[in-house]
């Protein structure tokens, strides 16, 4: 195993890929590869999984929202974002923008709904 180990490494450097054996490769493939099968599961072309806005909810506390174009409105119970292809509501209490950077958002606080509209 150690000699197999040497020999890839061998070959990588003389073939110039070392990016097929960095780290962000490999979440670059793992990513990838999870959306390539959210969008066979759900019968999506992967053009449109790849562009659309993503959602992710952690617990009732935070979400992070990827594609967002713009935050349209702005308190402490709700926040409209126009996003790829339409415009989220995200409504709760004590809703604060933590980090806003380009099209990635996370909005923490008590996160009560998350809305397509």
């Amino acid at each position: 195993m150690r000699k197999l180990r040497a020999v890839l490494f061998f070959l990588a450097g003389i073939l110039n890929f070392k990016s097929i054996l960095s780290k962000s490769a490999f979440k670059y493939n793992v990513i990838m590869g999870f959306l390539e099968n959210i969008a066979n599961f759900c019968g999506l072309p992967l053009d449109t999984v790849l562009t659309s806005f993503k959602i992710i909810m952690l617990s009732d506390k935070s979400v992070y929202i990827e594609g967002s174009l713009k935050i349209t409105s702005y308190s402490q119970t709700e926040i409209s974002l126009k996003v790829k292809g339409g415009y989220l509501l995200v409504t709760g209490e004590n809703l604060t923008v933590k980090e806003y950077c380009k099209s990635d958002l996370v909005i923490c606080g008590h996160i009560k709904s998350v809305t397509v509209l």
